[in-house]
């Protein structure tokens, strides 16, 4: 039979100082069957429970503690009646601690073993690196206590930290999170922004963050998105208004505090173009609207200023034009409306002149088309459309225009023509505004007179002394926009008392009454000789042996188409030489030579 002896076993344990230790057969003991188990030396800086089924001892070391502590388990064997006894030695190592406290800005805060470490001695003290270290860390070597002291004027959070050392080179590091004087106020953003980060530096660090009703969703049923480093993305749902809210709560489940962030998204606003008549005096008044902005506040101002124009601004919110320009433009005007939140709205003011109704004098040509077309007196209507004032596209006595753009036709109804009037209204729409430019055509009658050129001409008078003019002898050209009428001279019938230069004139009228002349030199001639008719006659001596004749003698009736100017005899004078039958001329001659 062997009989082994136990001995005193030793084990070396090292564990962290917020961690427990567990030491249970065969590392404890190998004995056979365990009867009684007992600590013979128990934990200095710490607590122990013993298992007398699984023969197992935890250690658990005091809060804080970093050092060395050991137990001693003894274990015993009833029947063979040995014991068996093991010496734990167990170094409980530091580690990082944090620890979060409350302060005002000007009240120092002193932290004591065990809240901060449960050294048995503190050799060195030093601070570490801190994150935003902003007050003093003091070591009182007597007490081991650390005071932290904020700094001056120090609001909010600081993060700082401080190493403690031991003799036997064993270094407790904590980090100390102190709150000076901020409390957690709700926040209200206005923006127009998508993406929104939050105010957290009232929250030592957030580890929670989410929208208010925990569904991510805006008031409206718009869309939110948690992004990294406290931020969100918004898709707001305006809906027929123009705000929607949305509600964040970022929370730090160290401190049990929680910060609340109203967000109120705002719809942008539209850039408005208004289109604004002016009235016949060139003047025009608009006031304007917020309807786009969330603030109660607002500032005016103007962009840009109009170039053909003033602009007043009478009462911030509406504004008076006066155009100064002798020919009417389009002007412009830029008007910037601002709230309390910086949000502004921009509004461009178009103003425009009010188009004078013009008369347009068209002279006609009958059975033809009077085209014109129409000049405008507004320089700034472009994109027109053009039609009768009544629609009907006719004329006031019902004949149909023909409209091409801005130029009519009209249809002259026949040669005799009264006249007749269109109205002619030419629209533009400019921003919404309807601009129209009425005009008159009075389609006047036929005032033109024919064109007469006369000839001059020689006539001959017959044979019974007279002559017919017509307008053959004196017309040259005869022209007219229409129909002639009548053609008339003022005088037709010439005879022998017309001898010679005549003055007629000639006389033209057309279908609308319009007349034309011209005066023509005639000249009459009478190229017709007399008929001569003589008569034998015989004549007697006298005493003295002579005889006489004249014209009478023998003339037998002569006649002439002028009437006989003269009758002459060839011989007059007869003596006793002319005894018998003698031959004797007798010459008519009438007043023209002939």
């Amino acid at each position: 039979m062997i009989s082994v002896t136990p001995v005193i076993d030793t084990l070396i344990k090292v564990i962290p100082e917020d961690s427990t230790l567990v030491v249970c057969p065969p590392e404890s003991s190998l004995v056979n069957t365990i009867t009684g188990l007992s600590l013979s030396c128990g934990a200095s800086h710490g607590t122990t429970l013993l298992s007398s089924t699984t023969g197992c001892v935890t250690y658990v070391p005091d809060n804080n503690y970093v050092g060395n502590d050991a137990i001693c388990i003894v274990i015993c064997d009833s029947i063979a009646g040995l014991c068996d006894t093991t010496v734990v030695l167990i170094s409980v190592t530091p580690v990082i601690d944090t620890l979060i406290d409350t302060t005002c800005y000007t009240c120092p805060i002193t932290w004591c073993s065990p809240t901060i470490s449960s050294m048995d001695s503190v050799v060195v003290f030093s601070s570490c690196s801190p994150h935003h270290g902003a007050g003093n860390m003091t070591l009182d070597p007597i007490t081991n206590c650390v005071t932290y002291s904020p700094s001056i004027g120090l609001v909010g959070y600081d993060t700082t930290c401080f190493v403690l050392c031991n003799s036997q080179g064993l270094c407790d590091t904590t980090i100390v999170i102190v709150k000076i004087d901020v409390s957690v106020t709700i926040d209200t953003i206005f923006t127009r922004d998508t993406i929104v980060c939050l105010d957290t530096s009232e929250i030592i660090r957030y580890h929670t963050v989410s929208t208010c009703d925990g569904l991510g969703l805006t008031t409206n049923g718009g869309a939110v998105s948690l992004l990294p480093h406290g931020c969100v993305m918004l898709s707001p749902n305006f809906g027929t208004g123009i705000t929607d809210t949305t509600c964040i709560i970022i929370c730090d489940t160290l401190t049990d505090q929680c910060d609340t962030t109203i967000i109120v998204s705002l719809k942008s606003t539209m850039r408005d173009t208004i289109a604004v008549q002016l009235n016949s005096s060139n003047l025009g008044d608009i006031c304007l609207t917020q309807d786009e902005l969330f603030g109660s506040t607002y500032s005016y101002n103007s962009c840009t200023r109009p170039v053909h124009g003033i602009l007043i601004d009478y009462n911030d919110t509406c504004f008076n034009y006066y155009q100064s320009s002798a020919i009417k433009y389009l002007d412009t005007t830029c008007i910037v409306i601002c709230d309390e939140y910086g949000f502004c709205d921009t509004t461009v003011l178009i103003f425009v002149p009010n188009p004078e109704s013009d008369t347009l004098f068209v002279q006609t040509v009958p059975v033809s088309n009077a085209d014109t077309c129409i000049t405008l007196e507004s320089t700034f209507m472009s994109g027109h459309t053009t039609s009768t004032c009544d629609g009907m596209g006719t004329s006031s006595n019902g004949f149909p225009l023909t409209i091409n753009g801005l130029c009519i036709s009209y249809p002259v109804s026949g040669a005799i023509f009264a006249g007749d009037t269109a109205c002619i209204l030419v629209c533009d729409t400019i921003h919404g505004l309807i601009v129209c430019d009425t005009t008159l055509i009075v389609y006047l009658p036929d005032t033109i007179s024919p064109t007469v050129i006369c000839k001059n001409d020689t006539i001959y008078l017959d044979s019974s002394g007279g002559m017919l003019l017509d307008t053959s002898h004196v017309v040259a050209t005869l022209t007219d926009n229409t129909l002639i009428n009548s053609v008339w001279l003022s005088n037709t019938w010439f005879d022998c008392t017309n001898l010679g230069v005549n003055t007629v004139t000639l006389t033209v009228t057309d279908t609308n009454r319009n007349s034309g002349s011209c005066i023509s030199t005639v000249t009459v001639l009478d190229t017709i000789v007399p008929v001569a008719s003589c008569n034998n006659v015989t004549v007697y001596l006298g005493a003295l042996g002579i005889a006489t004749i004249d014209s009478t003698d023998i003339d037998n009736g002569s006649t002439d188409n002028c009437g006989i100017s003269t009758l002459s005899v060839s011989t007059t004078t007869f003596d006793c030489t002319n005894l018998g039958v003698n031959t004797v001329t007798m010459t008519a001659t009438d007043a023209s030579g002939n």
